[in-house]
């Protein structure tokens, strides 16, 4: 499920305050929910402008929060095997979850066994939590001795983009699945 809404800390006060996500690519300011604050919270949206004109920007000294990639809920990645009887799952944590085949020598967060066509770290996923807000899954090519695909799109070494509930990722022969994890 996308954000409809937003949850904004304020940098003041630390009450969190509600925000309609904003329609168009921008920088916006609201009003800190708590009657005994009241300063302002800006914040970025980087959702396509339809005009390309660029807003103003908040002053240095704010806390800006760019809110188009944040997903609701915790992910994890899931292998199904055998016609959907078996599932491995992987619980994707904060910062970097390196994905590659089984390897001693050179180990993965998260080592995919019985698929010699992977890389040994083929793709990393840094997940990012910004608190009262959400989380971001930007996934990036590391190696790729055979295609990775997102989507049914190849993706080439260096490669980077955001990850959304539902995406499938392909690594040698193994498609792994990107779920969200229900609160």
């Amino acid at each position: 499920m996308e954000i409809k809404s937003v949850k904004l800390p304020c940098k003041h006060c630390g009450k969190v305050t509600m925000a309609a996500m904003p329609k168009e690519a921008g920088y916006y300011s609201i009003a800190c929910s708590n009657p005994q604050c009241g300063q302002p919270i800006k914040f970025q949206f980087s959702g396509s402008s339809s005009d390309g004109k660029s807003e103003d920007k908040p002053s240095t000294n704010q806390h800006t929060v760019d809110i188009k990639n944040f997903l609701s809920n915790p992910a994890r990645l899931v292998i199904k095997r055998f016609g959907g009887l078996k599932k491995e799952k992987y619980t994707l944590k904060t910062g970097n979850n390196i994905v590659g085949r089984q390897d001693d020598n050179e180990p993965s967060d998260f080592n995919i066994n019985s698929d010699n066509s992977m890389s040994r770290r083929s793709i990393d996923i840094y997940v990012d939590k910004e608190v009262g807000i959400g989380y971001k899954f930007q996934l990036k090519v590391l190696r790729s001795t055979n295609p990775v695909m997102h989507n049914g799109r190849t993706l080439n070494v260096g490669d980077s983009l955001y990850l959304r509930y539902g995406d499938k990722i392909v690594l040698g022969t193994t498609t792994i699945f990107f779920e969200e994890i229900s609160k």
